[in-house]
């Protein structure tokens, strides 16, 4: 039994490391993007394009245009509505913040519902 026990211990602590390596990939990978918006941080108008819910919440998708290429994003979001009734305010025009070195990062802002979001950017 304790030769069981013995490999069970480690299989353990090897899903431990996979899953701690996994996070904090996740993390670094969200933290170099951010900061990259943060330091290269260049402005235009983009469009709400979609909202949608899953089984993580609500998502609010973006495009945004550079040099006329177009780029997406998202952003985590609670259920609401603008102003004028549309859920997740779809068709209306927003700030997007991306980086100039690598544009397919992105930071959306929307304004008066900036309250909305559930995204937690670690750099702005």
């Amino acid at each position: 039994m304790g030769y069981k026990n013995s490999i069970q211990k480690i299989m353990d602590i090897g899903a431990l490391i996979v899953i701690g390596g996994a996070i904090i990939g996740t993390l670094i990978y969200h933290y170099r993007k951010d900061l990259s918006v943060t330091k290269y941080k260049t402005e235009t108008t983009g469009k709400i394009i979609g909202f949608e819910y899953s089984k993580n919440g609500y998502s609010l998708k973006y495009k945004y245009y550079v040099d006329g290429i177009k780029y997406k994003g998202s952003v985590g979001t609670v259920f609401f509505r603008c102003a004028d009734g549309t859920k997740g305010c779809v068709g209306k025009e927003v700030k997007v913040f991306y980086s100039s070195k690598e544009p397919q990062y992105s930071q959306v802002n929307l304004g008066e519902y900036e309250h909305v979001k559930t995204t937690i950017y670690l750099r702005e």
